[in-house]
């Protein structure tokens, strides 16, 4: 008989998402939820046979007549099953069930989509009684299934464990680390700690490498797991401490390639906050990169990577293209990649591409993700009113998103609104509205037809620029605002000549609008490959 599931927190656990997920799945992808007629917002309910179904792709069947009572309020759950150790000695299995312990105990102490954790005492129960993945999800109303097994070889330890979707029966992650015999039991609570981190960040849906199977000490990878939660902030005093961090975790394993090409990943993000163009940080992220490629060519990160430099520094979007594609043949439930192929799409002006290419993230789990990626195409497309919101909507996740805040102001210059401009101006943080300051007048002042006004911001723009110290594409928009073709032609030029990220969209930006079919301008966005 169905079970009736009441409010959002039950909801939640029911799917296994956060609360703010399901809230999302009921507005943009129509999650079947009941609310009680004549109570307050927050009075609903729903039933499992109807999102079992949702979840399914099929629509969901009538309420029936007789709501059936909550008689079994166990959420989906996760099972740490009891970890194999192989071993001569079988005395040592106490390392395998303490590490299985040590884990239950900080996965319970960790906020994940307020899963429950199953105990010890009933885990330990499945050690000489194998079940398939399925029905134990069955049996036990659990989701997912962590698993492992400890391997004692002389003076050296490893240890492997994964996360495996159990409704599925599909390996989400699988995590190894090594280390000498003699450090297994200290390196338990950091191992439990690396694996609650990695669940954690897999459940939020950010950016993390699923498979890794050389060995890896743990105190790396939590740097890692600490530089991924920096780059998913998106702020530049995250973006800063995530390279940290990267730092400190290729010190401790210079061969963790995961973290290798996180770290060129990283620097691209940065690189395209900074008014200030480095040269050497181009040189470092094309090192890393030829690094990854050449001794870590199938990971995902290593796509993400080239196909970055593909379409940032060299703009061959035939090259991040087919980067982006085959990754995504390996791991089509990741929004990171379906993101970044939509966008490399819509700078093409391919809108419908990228539409099509992104549909599915709309059912994965990674929201704000999704948002970023739906604001930018609406962006494109001149949905001004749909930017904003998702804008709104990403400042709420994080107040301090640099793109977000830097997007909004760009999107009431885009519609000639400068008092709307100038109060998200006054909104950025500090940080960023300094970087940006230039850029932001000078667009005032061309929108305000103070034209004069608006060429000395241009000149201290340009000027920075030809001492490293600024980009030519801002130059270049405010000239598109000023409707000086020939200036924003000649700025345009050498964006592209340094190879500036932000020039990247020239096909799409609404500043151009005005400019964009003169010849000086047309030549040089046709020059990077881009349709005119």
């Amino acid at each position: 008989m169905p079970q009736r599931i009441d409010g959002w927190k039950a909801i939640s656990r029911y799917l296994g998402r956060t609360v703010r997920t399901a809230q999302t799945w009921e507005r943009d992808c129509s999650l079947p939820v009941h609310r009680i007629p004549g109570s307050l917002g927050h009075s609903l309910f729903a039933y499992s046979d109807e999102l079992d179904g949702w979840l399914a792709g099929k629509k969901p069947s009538m309420v029936p007549e007789e709501p059936p009572s909550p008689d079994d309020p166990r959420a989906p759950a996760l099972l740490v099953l009891p970890f194999d150790c192989n071993s001569l000695d079988t005395s040592l299995q106490f390392v395998a069930d303490g590490l299985a312990e040590e884990l239950i105990g900080r996965l319970a102490c960790t906020q994940l989509s307020s899963m429950r954790i199953v105990s010890w005492t009933t885990a330990k129960t499945y050690r000489d009684k194998p079940m398939a993945a399925a029905p134990l999800s069955r049996k036990l109303g659990v989701r997912y299934l962590i698993e492992g097994s400890v391997l004692a070889a002389g003076e050296r330890w490893r240890v492997d464990v994964r996360l495996v979707d159990a409704q599925a029966d599909r390996v989400l992650f699988c995590d190894r680390f090594g280390c000498a015999g003699r450090e297994v039991l200290l390196l338990q609570a950091q191992i439990a700690e690396v694996v609650a981190g990695h669940l954690s960040l897999v459940m939020a849906g950010d950016l993390t490498e699923p498979m890794w199977t050389q060995e890896i000490d743990p105190a790396a990878f939590l740097c890692y797991l600490d530089a991924l939660r920096g780059f998913a902030e998106g702020s530049m005093q995250s973006l800063t401490k995530a390279l940290t961090r990267l730092d400190e975790a290729l010190v401790i394993a210079p061969t963790f390639m995961p973290a290798t090409a996180m770290r060129g990943i990283t620097l691209l993000q940065a690189d395209n906050y900074h008014v200030r163009r480095d040269p050497e940080v181009v040189q470092t992220v094309r090192a890393l990169g030829e690094v990854c490629l050449r001794q870590a060519p199938t990971l995902i990160s290593t796509s993400l990577l080239d196909a970055g430099i593909a379409s940032m520094y060299d703009f061959d979007w035939i090259r991040a293209e087919s980067r982006l594609t085959k990754a995504l043949k390996v791991m089509p439930s990741s929004v990171a990649l379906r993101g970044r192929l939509a966008n490399t799409l819509s700078i093409q002006r391919r809108h419908d591409d990228a539409a099509s290419v992104f549909e599915p993230a709309h059912h994965l789990d990674r929201s704000v993700d999704v948002t970023l990626n739906d604001t930018r195409n609406k962006l494109w497309r001149r949905d001004y009113d749909g930017a904003y919101a998702g804008f709104d909507d990403m400042l709420r996740e994080n107040p301090q998103n640099v793109f977000a805040h830097v997007m909004r102001v760009m999107t009431a210059f885009y519609q000639h609104d400068t008092l709307r401009a100038r109060t998200y101006i006054a909104a950025q943080p500090a940080s960023v509205a300094g970087q940006f300051r230039d850029l932001n007048q000078g667009c005032l002042a061309a929108l305000e037809n103070q034209l004069d006004l608006a060429r000395s911001y241009c000149d201290v723009i340009e000027h920075c620029a030809q001492q490293g110290h600024g980009r030519w594409y801002y130059a270049t928009m405010i000239d598109g605002f000023m409707g000086d073709a020939k200036a924003a032609g000649e700025s345009l030029a050498h964006a592209a000549a340094a190879h500036e990220i932000s020039c990247t969209v020239a096909a799409v930006d609404p500043s151009l609008d005005a400019v964009r079919k003169a010849p000086a301008v047309r030549s040089v966005i046709e020059s990077m490959g881009l349709p005119a």
